[in-house]
């Protein structure tokens, strides 16, 4: 679905932190860091690419 690959490295805690962030949004954690990062970095002012439009269930 998304063709790139980003990783980090955090402090002890980090992961769970974003777990329980993204279970109060209800979205995965991977899709609760790109909203978090889209955000950030538009607000630093780079453009990004438009947000795909996500395709749910089967492939036709």
């Amino acid at each position: 679905m998304y063709p790139e690959l980003v990783q980090m490295k955090a402090e002890r805690g980090f992961a769970e932190a974003v777990a329980k962030a993204a279970e109060r949004q209800r979205v995965s954690a991977s899709e609760f860091m790109r909203q978090t990062l889209r955000k950030a970095i538009e607000a630093n002012g780079v453009d990004l690419p438009p947000y795909p439009k996500l395709r749910f269930g089967r492939k036709a």
